[in-house]
């Protein structure tokens, strides 16, 4: 994980919570001991936060809070504004909700074991996180360890409705934003020819990525910025699918030129780009990747975390290929005569696979468990000419874009069924022709 911003000073005395790691029968339970810094602005001392501001951290599938902070005036460490918590928390997924004052200069910082900053708040807001092995990772990926259903909403809403935009690419031209709060749209980009690959957001470090198939390039977004920042140029090159890994700050993308999944840090053209598994031996040109940086399989990956998943095909058919993190080793886990499979998307909580499969007769989105037999797949939703697939799990919700009807639609789905309970039409930009869909969902940012 990276940190976003220089730590605090290190807490020196020895945290108060005891954290064996075991269960009361002594057997591993994951957990592993995190700091907490609780901060007030310097002006404000030796004041303490607002009675009604806290910060709550809760477990999947758990109503109560595992940690809540405040910090009450005389709290503090002598000479200073701030003081220290240690929670002793097991592997899993979390989600942290803050009220806070700005006007006071409330800051809230969440640190690993090893005392690094994975993310901190100084306003209300929302946020979703795994933990594993004493290291912070962000969501959508899930963590491998849960097992439970969707996520709970916890008890204590934020004062700040978080952020739900919606970013698509329109006639291969525009790169757009959608509001899903206010229902309002908003032109960031265009250009011709840079949109007719795919999109990626990283919620956490508020960065979008897209990918221009025909330019050979990939750029960045600074969302907070709107700044464009180049990250991979090539003019052999034809990125396709993009994916974000948000605690490494790295960019996976599968270049078809090159018949590879690679890797390059989110610094871009400074940095190096990394092939992470070459296809050429298979046959195989990638088209869609999804990436889930600390998931494992018992009968997979158990010792080495992470998962990638590559929808392609040969000249007979098409597949869906799951990789280890490092490109190590690979298995097929779908295969279709048909060969257009396009954007992947993978719910490790349930196991199951969804993509969007162009069949002709049959086209749109389907799905089956990782490890089932082709046989079980099913079609959960018929679409006219889909491409691109984008997921918010613990919502329960895929976005996919129809590129003849020129539309965005919004699924609700069943987890652990693999079916639709519901679909409509969130959007319709006017330039029409809709292929990347990606979403932001956090807090707000000044704009």
């Amino acid at each position: 994980p990276v940190p976003t911003s220089g730590p605090s000073s290190v807490p020196t005395s020895r945290p108060s919570t005891y954290c064996s790691g075991t269960d009361e029968n002594g057997i591993a339970n994951g957990a592993h001991i995190y700091r907490i810094v609780l901060k007030l602005g310097v002006q404000m001392y030796p004041y303490g936060w607002n009675d009604d501001d806290f910060v709550s951290i809760y477990l999947d599938s758990y109503p109560d809070p595992v940690y809540s902070g405040h910090l009450n005036a005389g709290d503090e460490i002598e000479g200073r504004s701030e003081r220290y918590d240690w929670a002793c928390l097991v592997d899993g997924s979390y989600s942290v909700v803050s009220n806070m004052s700005t006007e006071l200069e409330e800051t809230f910082e969440f640190r690993d074991e090893s005392n690094v900053l994975a993310f901190e708040f100084r306003e209300s807001g929302y946020k979703e996180f795994s933990l594993n092995g004493g290291f912070v990772h962000g969501h959508p990926t899930p963590s491998p360890t849960i097992s439970s259903g969707p996520t709970k909403n916890p008890t204590p809403a934020p004062s700040v409705t978080p952020d739900f935009l919606l970013y698509y690419t329109s006639a291969d031209k525009t790169l757009g934003q959608y509001n899903l709060r206010t229902g309002s749209y908003k032109d960031l980009l265009m250009g011709d020819d840079y949109f007719d690959g795919d999109l990626a957001v990283d919620s956490t470090n508020h960065f979008l990525f897209f990918s221009s198939t025909s330019r050979g390039q990939i750029t960045k977004v600074d969302l907070t910025t709107e700044d464009f920042i180049g990250v991979m140029s090539d003019t052999s090159a034809v990125p396709m699918g993009v994916a974000v890994d948000p605690s490494s700050e790295t960019l996976y993308y599968v270049d078809q030129y090159y018949s590879s999944v690679r890797m390059i840090n989110y610094a871009g053209l400074a940095s190096t780009v990394e092939d992470v598994r070459n296809f050429t031996k298979e046959g195989l040109t990638p088209v869609g990747i999804d990436v889930l940086p600390t998931a494992t399989m018992e009968d997979w990956n158990p010792d080495n975390p992470g998962m990638i998943f590559v929808t392609g095909y040969t000249a007979l058919e098409g597949h869906i290929m799951q990789i280890t993190l490092d490109g190590a080793a690979a298995r097929v886990a779908y295969t279709t005569s048909n060969q257009l499979l396009y954007g992947v998307a993978v719910d490790m909580d349930s196991s199951l696979m969804w993509w969007i499969e162009d069949r002709g007769i049959s086209n749109g989105l389907f799905a089956k468990a990782i490890d089932a037999d082709d046989e079980a797949l099913v079609e959960v939703a018929s679409i006219s000419n889909a491409i691109w697939v984008s997921a918010h799990w613990h919502q329960e919700i895929l976005f996919t874009s129809d590129y003849d009807e020129g539309t965005i639609i919004q699924y609700s789905i069943s987890r652990e069924n693999a079916e639709v309970t519901s679909s409509e039409t969130v959007a319709s930009p006017s330039s029409g022709e809709c292929r990347g869909v990606a979403f932001y969902y956090g807090p707000s940012w000044s704009r």
